[in-house]
């Protein structure tokens, strides 16, 4: 494994679990099945065949911060994981500056009003809450589903510590058309096939993009991203 997630795979899983067994007793509920899950993954680690614990990937404190996720991505060889952000997120179409300004206006915005309920959140603020989600949660889940198809396949590269970029990642796009969709290759307007509904494009494109390991993509009339699917790992 390389150096980052061994450590995160073993010493960060063993210094999270006790914190997280005494959260899980607070709230009256037993936390025998986590602690055996994390038994059977730290074993894991001795074989041939990974199963990595989520507390491999969790943060240490109560709400995460820019840090966290900066560290979580990091230990899935994803290096300067703000800035891979925001490259995967132009090539997806998103118009935004920084991820990590979403990021950070979507945590001050929950953090102010989980702790006074008559906080006035600017109406700006509120129309873009939800685009905000869905680039963070598509960028994030483009690179973290990049790097488990490296380490599923045994990338010898991958495990050697080569890190994950952006540029790893192969996109394939579907994009509505009136009552058609259109299949169309990254940076193209011009459709490579237009198929008559969304499930004839959708159970097309699908297996092409599983055996290409690429991360298709809907877009709607006004070329805006709806949903996205890490084909890559079926």
């Amino acid at each position: 494994l390389p150096h980052e997630l061994k450590d995160a795979a073993t010493e960060i899983v063993v210094a999270t679990l006790s914190s997280r067994v005494t959260q899980i007793k607070r709230n009256g509920d037993d936390p025998l099945s986590l602690i055996q899950d994390v038994g059977t993954a730290l074993a894991s680690t001795r074989g041939s065949i990974l199963q990595l614990s989520a507390l491999a990937l969790d943060w240490q404190g109560s709400n995460v911060t820019p840090d966290d996720v900066k560290t979580i991505l990091r230990r899935l060889q994803v290096q300067d994981g703000w800035n891979e952000m925001n490259r995967i997120a132009h090539r997806l179409g998103f118009q935004i500056p920084s991820a990590l300004a979403a990021f950070q206006r979507l945590r001050d915005n929950r953090h102010r009003s989980a702790h006074n309920a008559g906080t006035d959140v600017d109406v700006m603020d509120v129309r873009a809450m939800p685009a905000d989600i869905l680039i963070l949660a598509s960028c994030f889940d483009c690179l973290s589903s990049e790097a488990a198809r490296k380490l599923r396949d045994g990338d010898s590269g991958y495990l050697a510590g080569t890190v994950v970029k952006h540029a790893d990642i192969k996109l394939r796009f579907l994009e509505s058309r009136g009552s058609q969709v259109a299949k169309l290759a990254e940076n193209s307007q011009r459709a490579v096939k237009v198929c008559p509904d969304g499930a004839t494009a959708y159970s097309n494109a699908i297996v092409r993009a599983r055996s290409a390991g690429e991360v298709l993509v809907w877009r709607d009339g006004r070329r805006q991203v709806t949903n996205w699917e890490p084909a890559q790992l079926p």
